[in-house]
């Protein structure tokens, strides 16, 4: 998902709107020249103008091969980009990392398509520990597919979600409760059909 120097604005509009995007690469061979919004190109003064003559709107903005995921999604916040571009070690254009990729690669993190109960606890910041978690877990004869840590804003506490792979995880609840954790939330995601529509619905919405 690219486009060469030589397309003009129209034409960069119309991969926009194919691709669901609102950034494209822009390349001359295997050299990145930067990257494109759809907002600079509304603001390029003649459309039939081959986009390489306007370079002065391009931002240098890219990641390389061997950087971590975690960087690609900062990187993607920070600049509010729905693209990021990828080069190897030399600087030549690999090609990019979408949202969608992003998504698809955190479901794997998160053991989203895994059977099992998710639990949301409520936990103050210096209370946290998660070789308790992890034990208390494993002391009810299941296992820990994945553990997110999210810090509430303008407060000490932070909401822990994990995911473990049973789906009676009663036992696993009566156990935090004892050790005083507060239990926020639970689920259990044995209905595939509704994982299913929850997870198209989430895609609809982040390609607004």
């Amino acid at each position: 998902m690219s486009m060469t120097i030589a397309m003009t604005p129209m034409e960069i509009l119309s991969w926009m709107e194919e691709y669901k995007v609102n950034h494209l690469p822009v390349i001359d061979g295997k050299h990145y020249v930067g990257l494109l919004a759809e907002d600079d190109v509304f603001n390029l003064s003649d459309p039939e103008v081959p986009v390489g003559l306007n370079n002065s709107w391009l931002k240098k903005i890219y990641v390389k091969a061997d950087q971590h995921l975690y960087e690609v999604v900062k990187l993607m916040t920070d600049e509010h980009i729905s693209v990021v571009p990828v080069l190897d070690a030399s600087g030549n254009y690999l090609g990019v990392i979408t949202r969608r990729t992003i998504i698809d690669k955190f479901a794997t993190y998160a053991a989203v398509n895994q059977p099992g109960g998710i639990i949301i606890l409520g936990i103050n910041n210096r209370d946290y520990l998660a070789s308790q978690i992890v034990q208390i877990v494993e002391s009810n004869d299941a296992k820990l597919l994945s553990l997110f840590v999210a810090d509430q804003p303008n407060s000490t506490t932070m909401d822990v979600t994990i995911k473990v792979n049973r789906q009676d995880i009663s036992g696993i609840l009566q156990t935090l409760d004892r050790y005083g954790y507060e239990i926020k939330a639970t689920w259990l995601d044995n209905n595939d059909d509704y994982l299913q529509d929850r997870f198209d619905s989430l895609m609809n919405f982040l390609s607004i």
